[in-house]
């Protein structure tokens, strides 16, 4: 083995001292470290060359990717010019889709503004209709009101003429009661007439009778002053006429207190009749 001793500046090679045969072996020696230094070399040029070798397949490889790259490059441009042309169809497409969709949304309009002029029409037909029931209904509701005023009326002329007719009936009542008072009164008047005339008569009778008596006194007393009678019996004999007299004007005075009270109680009754009806 080959060792460099580090106390000797000038780099002699030393050897250890398995090595060590002698004196004589230091040619072999020179030329081992020649062949050493030579196969150092040519494995130095191979790894050059090995590293040549390397650097041009390392190039190669560069080269290689470097055309897939750009091949890839080209095919990414082509993709996306692809792409592209795909995006502008489909721009074209969204566009188209978005006329025909603004053409649908224009015809959607328009059907919807019809719609609402539909509507409206028929708002402002069911808003005259609903006048109309409305008008209708006052019409109904004034007819209503008109008969009920009419037959409020027609009740009233009824009323009325119920009314006119109790009072006529009531009139033709007090015209009956009033007849009939008045043939009361006139009965009662007939009758005071008749008692008038029965009373005159009865006083006539009386005074006849005073005079048949005046008369028979005289005549009595002519025959008494003849028959020289005595003063005491002419006197009890006037006595007595004077107490039939007497007799005849009490009947008078009580006949007549019985037809007034008669009367009375007849007006009365008369009375008690007109008030009761």
């Amino acid at each position: 083995m080959l060792h460099i001793n580090k106390i000797d500046r000038a780099r002699q090679p030393t050897y250890a001292p398995s090595h060590v045969i002698g004196r004589g072996c230091t040619p072999t020696i020179s030329i081992l470290s020649i062949i050493s230094i030579i196969s150092i070399i040519s494995i130095l040029s191979i790894i050059s060359i090995l590293s040549i070798l390397n650097i041009i397949n390392i190039i190669s490889i560069i080269s290689i990717i470097s055309i897939i790259s750009i091949v890839s490059i080209i095919s990414i441009i082509s993709i996306i010019s692809i792409i592209s042309i795909i995006s502008i169809i489909s721009i074209i497409g969204i566009i188209s889709i978005l006329s025909i969709l603004s053409i649908l949304s224009i015809i959607s309009i328009i059907s919807i503004i019809s719609i609402i002029s539909i509507l409206s029409i028929l708002s402002i037909i069911s808003i005259i209709s609903i006048i109309s029931i409305i008008s209708i209904l006052s019409i109904l509701s004034i007819l209503s009101i008109l008969s009920i005023i009419s037959i409020i009326s027609i009740i009233s002329i009824i009323s009325i003429i119920s009314i006119l007719s109790i009072l006529s009936i009531l009139s033709i009542l007090s015209i009956i009661s009033i007849i009939s008072i008045i043939s009361i009164i006139s009965i009662l008047s007939i009758i005071s007439i008749i008692s008038i005339i029965s009373i005159i008569s009865i006083l006539s009778i009386l005074s006849i009778i005073n005079i048949i008596s005046i008369i028979s006194i005289i005549s009595i007393i002519s025959i008494l002053s003849i028959v020289n009678i005595s003063i005491i019996s002419i006197l009890s004999i006037l006595s007595i006429l004077s107490i039939i007299n007497i007799i005849s004007i009490i009947s008078i005075i009580s006949i007549i207190s019985i037809i007034s009270i008669i009367g009375i109680i007849s007006i009365i009754s008369i009375i008690n009749i007109i008030s009761i009806k």
